[in-house]
């Protein structure tokens, strides 16, 4: 079962989790799947290796128009060391029929090592450009997600609240939660 990281939660996330459909096989089990019920000496998928910790999380500019620019940066402790590495920015607007993602970018490929490190990341705008009203009438996530060998490793997740802009009408302002609070 996959874990997903709600954005209020503390943001890690798990190579194991990266790995997982990988390890499924053709019948549907994990490959050290033992039909135990569950009883492994202790082991679960909770306990899967973390990849990077949260230590900051910088987003903005808030409360302007849903297409203005966009900057971030994000402080994290890497738990281990990743080669070639890069983060992916979206955000994704969801609606009842529908989701939109819109590609932001991406950092530049580095290597990662051990310990603290930083990434910082702009855009000039957000392209909604033709989505609908009612698709931007909702709250969205903005995902940067960390990299490497064509594989997530870990994603932080920002909440995106849109509401309609009361100064000018068909206009729509954003702000941007951090999942540190």
């Amino acid at each position: 079962q996959r874990r997903r990281i709600h954005p209020s939660q503390r943001a890690m996330a798990s190579a194991k989790e990266a790995d997982e459909d990988a390890k499924r096989g053709a019948d549907g089990k994990w490959a050290d799947d033992d039909d135990d019920g569950g009883k492994d000496g202790g082991k679960d998928d909770d306990a899967a290796e973390e990849v990077i910790e949260l230590t900051a999380v910088d987003v903005g500019p808030n409360d302007c128009d849903v297409g203005a620019p966009l900057r971030l940066a994000v402080a994290f402790t890497a738990r281990r060391a990743v080669r070639g590495a890069h983060w992916r920015v979206d955000v994704t607007f969801d609606a009842i029929d529908a989701r939109h993602v819109v590609a932001l970018g991406c950092t530049a490929t580095r290597d990662v090592a051990v310990g603290p490190s930083r990434f910082d990341f702009a855009v000039d705008r957000v392209d909604v450009e033709g989505l609908d009203a009612s698709v931007l009438a909702n709250c969205g996530i903005l995902a940067a997600t960390l990299v490497a060998d064509d594989r997530d490793l870990a994603t932080v997740n920002m909440v995106v609240q849109i509401a309609p802009d009361s100064a000018a009408p068909g206009r729509f302002t954003r702000t941007i939660y951090s999942p540190l609070g």
